[in-house]
């Protein structure tokens, strides 16, 4: 896990308890691992990255590259002070960034943020979309208005 403190400072600053063993339980995601890995059409997020949600909904999971990973860590320590000033923030909070190593698959590693669920898009109205990180692949940029 990557900088414990910070993200724990994140997780304290959240308003809804999170049962974390309930919702990476593997036998209650089964399906949806199943059915996530299955997919011929690599459809995940703009990035390309997977996604996958938990079976309660609270948690989405996220696959990134290590760059996009280094960039939030740089970001991490701002991120963390702005929900301890902030409780109420509508940004969603990524609870903690993990990197797994596979030494039975080449030395495969696999860097994955937990962050949470902000519900369902047919359910939330979304005004606008903003990508902290500040990713401009396969991004639109608005114009400042002039008069």
């Amino acid at each position: 896990m990557y900088c414990p403190t910070l993200f724990k400072n994140v997780l304290s600053s959240y308003y809804d308890k999170v049962d974390f063993i309930n919702s990476l339980d593997l036998m209650l995601n089964e399906q949806r691992i199943i059915k996530t890995s299955s997919k011929k059409d690599g459809e995940g997020g703009k990035s390309g990255q997977m996604f996958f949600q938990t079976h309660d909904k609270r948690l989405i999971l996220k696959t990134t590259n290590d760059e996009e990973a280094k960039l939030f860590i740089n970001m991490l320590e701002d991120y963390s002070q702005h929900f301890r000033q902030n409780p109420s923030s509508q940004i969603a909070r990524i609870f903690g960034l993990f990197e797994l190593k596979f030494s039975d698959v080449g030395g495969r590693n696999i860097k994955i943020f937990v962050m949470e669920a902000i519900g369902p898009p047919e359910q939330t109205a979304i005004l606008r979309k903003y990508d902290l990180k500040g990713s401009a692949y396969d991004r639109q940029v608005e114009r400042a208005y002039k008069s």
